[in-house]
Order: structure tokens, then sequence, then C-alpha cells
């Protein structure tokens, strides 16, 4: 993966909502030299016009993390679970620049209503930080979502059509899968499992502050795409080992390993019940998750 854009691949983002990426193209150009020197009867129109379009959008944006169904519009998914590639499309990286995938485009293409609003995975390239995404580019659209939970923002054709991208980011706008419904397993969960053996992920606490604490000697000195080559690959060296020591320690197969995290801290097992029962209070255990009805078994990071 591209060291400039590891931190996009692996924080910030819930996993539930990624689709994977097409390939992406341009929505917006950064501005010409003019553009920034338009005349100042031409900057308190556009401020006018701006703060026109921000109330509408906030008046008309659908309230709530997940929005249902607002009138005649609908919430547009993404159909599918894939990876999260963006590593394909860091080389593409430039600041001032909204790209959308084709997963979004096709979907714009294909909704009739003006009022549909799509479920948006937002990416930032460059490696700033959700909280820079967040308040630069993602407040002042006035929508009401928790994209600092999520990473994702709904918003109609015509927004994503209007959007102009902060001169210090590169954007990836990509359409969300419809996430699955968590469902955590604990002891009383059990109880009621008719089988003795399940398909379960396994979270397992992890802090990246303290990874970057123990290498910071080593990371000392380093900036730019040195820098996040080098954390990308002390981190990736922790989550391997907090894995496999759990692992380990449990003696859990390979056999019954269906996939382990890269830059998440988690695998996908069949284990059996009594198993899951143990090691639901292990305390380096953040959260089980029941994968027997959930079409969410496949490679991520």
């Amino acid at each position: 993966m591209n060291g400039k854009i590891f931190m996009a691949a692996m924080g910030n983002i819930n996993d539930r909502y990624i689709m994977e990426f097409a390939d992406v193209k341009p929505l917006k150009k950064p501005h010409s030299i003019f553009v920034t020197k338009i005349l100042p009867i031409a900057a308190c129109l556009c401020l006018i016009l701006t703060i026109s379009v921000l109330w509408d959008s906030h008046n008309n944006a659908p309230k709530g993390n997940i929005p249902g169904e607002t009138d005649t519009a609908i919430i547009v998914w993404g159909d599918g679970i894939g990876d999260n590639s963006i590593e394909k499309y860091g080389d593409k990286a430039t600041k001032g620049t909204i790209f959308i995938t084709d997963s979004l485009k096709n979907a714009m293409s294909d909704s009739k209503n003006d009022n549909d609003r799509f479920a948006v995975i937002i990416t930032e390239l460059t490696g700033a930080s959700a909280n820079d995404v967040y308040n630069k580019f993602v407040k002042p659209l006035g929508v009401t979502e928790e994209y600092l939970e999520t990473g994702i923002i709904f918003i109609t054709e015509k927004q994503i059509s209007t959007l102009e991208c902060p001169s210090d980011l590169s954007l990836v706008l990509s359409l969300a899968v419809k996430p699955y419904e968590d469902k955590p397993v604990n002891k009383e969960t059990l109880d009621t499992k008719e089988n003795s053996k399940m398909v379960v992920k396994v979270y397992l606490k992890y802090n990246l502050d303290n990874t970057l604490m123990k290498y910071k000697e080593q990371l000392s000195g380093l900036d730019g795409e040195d820098y996040q080559k080098a954390k990308q690959l002390v981190v990736e060296k922790d989550i391997k080992q907090l894995l496999n020591n759990f692992i380990d320690d449990y003696k859990i197969p390979d056999k019954a390993i269906i996939e382990r995290g890269i830059y998440i801290p988690k695998f996908t097992a069949e284990l059996d019940t009594d198993f899951i029962a143990r090691i639901i209070d292990d305390q380096r255990v953040e959260l089980i998750l029941d994968l027997e009805d959930a079409n969410d078994i496949g490679t991520d990071q």
C-alpha cells in the first residue's frame, strides 16, 4: 500500500460500510488563478449563493446517522462488500481535487429522483486526519450524519456535482455498502445456538498511539512518505504479532481461520460455541460478531 494514504486505509472508516473502489476520476479540478481573484461583487454573490445552498442542504438533510426514506426520495447504498483498495489510487492524489469512483457515478446515473441521497464514503489520500476532513469539508455541508464515527455522509447528486475541495485535501468519494446488522456474541446469545460451531469475527483491542510510542525512536527523523511507510510497517508488524499471540495462546488451528486482518486487529474463524464462551472473557477481546447470517466473509484490511 502507498504509505502516504496508509492512515486512510486503516482508520476512521467503519469497515462495515466499505465498498470496493472502482476507477476514480476527478470531479473537480483546482481553481484557476483568475477564479481566486474575482471581483468583490462576484465574491459577495457567491457567498450569498453558498449560504442559500447550505441552508437548503441543512433543512432537507435526513436526520440521524442512517436515515430512512424521506418523501419519494431514498437512500442509495451499494450492494456488495469488497476490499477497500485505495492503495491503487494513492499516486493520483492531487491536493484541491475530489475524485469520484465508478460505483458512485453509476448510482448517480441510475437515479431518477433528484432528491435521492447517496451513502458516500469519504477517503482522504494525503494523510489528513478525520477531524481535518470533518472540519474543512463535511461540517460546512450542513449534514447531520456522524461522519467521525462511520466515515460516510448522505448527500444528493446536485450537492455532489457542486462540491468544492479544500486546497490542502485530496478526497475520494465512493458508494458505501448498506451495513449488515451487528450481532454481537455474548454468553446469553450462545445459549440460544443450536449448532455447536459458529462463524464469528473477533476484534482485539488495539491502541495505535501505544504502537507509535513504542517505535518512537525508529520513526524519529523521518517525515513525509518515508514516515508513512515506516509507520505502515510497524503497525502491520504489531497487529500481526497481536493476532498471532492470541491465536497461539488458544491453539486455534489454521484450518479454523478464514481470514486475518492486516491493518485492523481482527480475525474470522469457525469456532466451537464452548470455545467462544471462553474467549469472550479475555481482556484482549474488544468485540465478537456473529457472521452466521451476514455476507461479511472476505478479504479486508
